[in-house]
């Protein structure tokens, strides 16, 4: 590793650190606007916003491995995205469901990082047409995947609702959000 990438990660890991998601992987900036989205099993487009998931393996063994998942978020449309940006825990509302349907319960964990982050530490993510970015998260860390089964994961992000002129649409001062679903995917703990 050179040490251009070293001076780069540093900061981002200590910053990382410093709100307790280190562990959660690492955000992907390199842009991509002006080029079509890159191929990938998206999930439904909202308002130009698509997310896919993808993971590395689709088999693990429980207790030890960690399950981890890239999500990419994408604008396929015309006009600027809006995205609140909280923290990975409270952005992120992933569905994890058992063979049986049954969504799966917070680890101790998730409970204390799941809880809603305040107004005031908002910021707002802007995705230009053709651009998209990504962030892992470790997903066995905040959902409660020790039985062995096959588990279905889908994410549900909230993104600023847009009015017809394009502009996220404000009523009594505060922004209007809507959320884009994923693509199901799917990974088996033995």
């Amino acid at each position: 590793m050179n040490r251009t990438k070293v001076l780069w990660f540093c900061p981002v890991l200590m910053a990382a650190a410093s709100f307790g998601s280190a562990a959660l992987g690492s955000t992907s900036e390199e842009s991509s606007v002006g080029k079509p989205l890159p191929e990938r099993d998206w999930g439904p487009e909202k308002n130009g916003c698509r997310i896919a998931l993808e993971t590395e393996n689709r088999k693990f063994f429980r207790g030890y491995k960690r399950i981890i998942i890239t999500v990419y978020i994408g604008n396929s449309g015309k006009t600027t995205l809006s995205i609140p940006e909280a923290d990975k825990y409270s952005d992120n509302n992933f569905i994890v469901k058992d063979k049986k349907d049954e969504v799966m319960p917070l680890t101790a964990f998730g409970k204390k990082a799941t809880l809603p982050a305040p107004a005031a530490g908002t910021k707002i993510r802007r995705l230009e047409p053709r651009e998209e970015f990504s962030y892992t998260f470790l997903l066995n860390r905040v959902y409660d995947m020790t039985v062995a089964s096959t588990y279905s994961i889908t994410l549900k992000r909230r993104i600023l609702k847009l009015g017809e002129d394009g502009k996220p649409i404000k009523v009594d001062g505060r922004y209007q959000d809507e959320f884009v679903s994923s693509t199901t995917i799917k990974v088996k703990v033995k």
